[in-house]
């Protein structure tokens, strides 16, 4: 099961930002037109979510809101990002090595009794909270209250779905959480594959189900092929599934051995998961980009001249290095001049090149690092 900040970073873009070991470096925020909303002074930061982002100085975690001032008190082994559930806003904390949950204003609403909690979205809501303790998992709404017992040995979901696949009394089982009915309760195993599919083990066999139980009577599907020997290097290597923009490829038993993003963006090149298209190539090296937000950038003399939207050049050629924002699709990109990272965006403002590091606008505000002498 995989904590909670792993699993809302994954689904609502949420990103943590932290300092190298051994240097000092300090993190902050900048909103839209540039202005520093609070000082430089943290360790680490999580980007904002529903107005508010959490920060940690040495090992305390606290909150602010977009206005820079703290609104939770600093004295947090760890903060989760700020989620809605049925119009309410809930932070998951963990005190005391025990996670609980608390409203926007620091006030508990969930006592810190868990050992773990996980989210558990639909389509892009958040229909519940999975929770473990006493090595169970169940599931809590927004205020607490039980929606599944605890007493499950495991729990996955996939935001896609609405369905979830758990672990009771050693057998795997698929629930509509919609509906909380349970459809099967019987497998050995069970692996989700994609679009709504689940490779189940029965009695050392595999089939193919969908996920009301049905059973598709084949291995392969519309998502999901077997892999020639000769298609792949590794010989572990049996299965291949199309899922989310990547291809995933699968041994016998079903387990993901490997992932690469799939080409989804033409003749895309992708770099550290910044894509963009290449549109001319000289000598092996990509001289004209163009970025999957709209925006682009042509090699002049070793340095880069920015392209708005419509290709006008909206720079010099005085730039060393370009980024687009990862998961977010605004018309800016991040660019670094002199060993300082600064943003231009469509229209060619710049905020100034400054930051030895610079993340994605989210909710209006972006984290902002710099070395402090």
């Amino acid at each position: 099961m995989k904590k909670i900040i792993t699993i809302v970073f994954a689904i609502i873009a949420c990103i943590s930002y932290s300092q190298e070991n051994a240097v000092n470096y300090k993190w902050g925020f900048i909103d839209d037109t540039g202005k520093e909303i609070t000082a430089l002074k943290y360790d680490e930061v999580k980007s904002f979510n529903y107005g508010i982002a959490a920060v940690r100085i040495n090992n305390n975690w606290g909150g602010i809101n977009s206005s820079g001032n703290e609104i939770i008190s600093s004295k947090y082994q760890d903060i989760g990002y700020a989620l809605k559930m049925n119009n309410s806003i809930i932070i998951p904390v963990k005190f005391n090595n025990k996670w609980g949950l608390i409203n926007k204003m620091g006030q508990e609403i969930v006592h810190f009794k868990y050992d773990e909690m996980d989210v558990l979205y639909f389509d892009s809501n958040l229909i519940g909270i999975a929770v473990k303790l006493s090595n169970k998992w169940g599931v809590i709404n927004e205020i607490g209250n039980m929606i599944i017992p605890a007493n499950l040995e495991e729990i996955h979901s996939n935001r896609y779905y609405r369905y979830l696949w758990f672990k009771i009394s050693g057998k795997y089982a698929i629930i509509d959480f919609k509906v909380h009915e349970i459809v099967k309760a019987e497998y050995d195993d069970i692996k989700q594959i994609c679009g709504g599919l689940f490779a189940v083990k029965t009695n050392s066999k595999w089939e193919i189900i969908k996920k009301n139980s049905e059973k598709i009577g084949r291995i392969e599907s519309n998502y999901l092929y077997k892999v020639d020997k000769n298609e792949v290097r590794d010989p572990n290597i049996k299965f291949k599934a199309y899922c989310e923009g990547n291809m995933v490829y699968y041994d016998a038993e079903f387990n993901i051995v490997s992932k690469e993003r799939a080409n989804i963006f033409g003749d895309a090149c992708i770099r550290d998961e910044k894509y963009y298209r290449c549109e001319r190539m000289e000598k092996d090296i990509c001289i004209k980009k163009k970025f999957d937000n709209g925006m682009g950038a042509i090699i002049k003399d070793t340095k880069w001249i920015i392209l708005n939207v419509n290709e006008t050049p909206i720079s010099e050629a005085i730039y060393d290095e370009i980024e687009k924002p990862i998961r977010v699709s605004q018309a800016y990109l991040k660019v670094k001049i002199q060993n300082k990272w600064c943003i231009i965006d469509n229209d060619g403002k710049v905020i100034p090149n400054k930051y030895d590091e610079i993340g994605d606008f989210i909710d209006g505000f972006a984290p902002v690092k710099i070395l402090i002498d």
